[in-house]
C-alpha cells in the first residue's frame, strides 16, 4: 500500500560500487594500469528519507575507516593467544551450503533445502 513505512517508501539506504583504475610507474612499459574490483572498495552509501513535508530527503553516510588483514589479524592471534575466532569453520560451512542451495535453486528454477549442518 502507498506511504507504508515497512515497503520502502519512507527511507532507505543505497549503496554505489564502482571500479577503480590505478596507474603506476613502470620503467619498461611507462605506466602500468591496474584495475581494483569494485567488491575491494568501499561503497558510497546514501540514506534516503521522506520529509513530513513529503519530500524526499537524501544523506551521504560517512563510512567507518577501513583496517586491512583483519582477518589475518584474527587467524594469527587465534593461533598464538587462543583469541576465538570471528568467522568460526561452522559458520563458514553455512554460508557455502547458502551459496550452493542459491545457485542449484536458480539452475532448478525452484526452492532447494538445506540440510541443518
Amino acid at each position: 500500500m502507498p506511504g507504508d513505512p515497512s515497503n520502502g517508501t519512507h527511507r532507505a539506504i543505497v549503496s554505489s560500487w564502482r571500479d577503480v583504475t590505478q596507474y603506476a610507474i613502470d620503467p619498461v612499459l611507462y605506466f602500468r594500469e591496474q584495475t581494483i574490483p569494485a567488491t575491494e572498495m568501499t561503497p558510497d552509501l546514501v540514506a534516503y528519507r521522506r520529509h513530513h513535508s513529503g519530500d524526499m530527503v537524501h544523506q551521504t553516510l560517512a563510512m567507518p575507516r577501513r583496517e586491512h588483514f583483519l582477518f589475518h589479524r584474527n587467524l594469527a592471534d587465534h593461533l598464538l593467544t587462543g583469541e576465538p575466532l570471528a568467522a568460526p569453520l561452522v559458520d563458514s560451512i553455512k554460508v557455502v551450503a547458502i551459496l550452493e542451495a542459491a545457485k542449484q535453486s536458480a539452475l532448478k528454477g525452484c526452492p532447494v533445502e538445506i540440510a541443518d549442518a
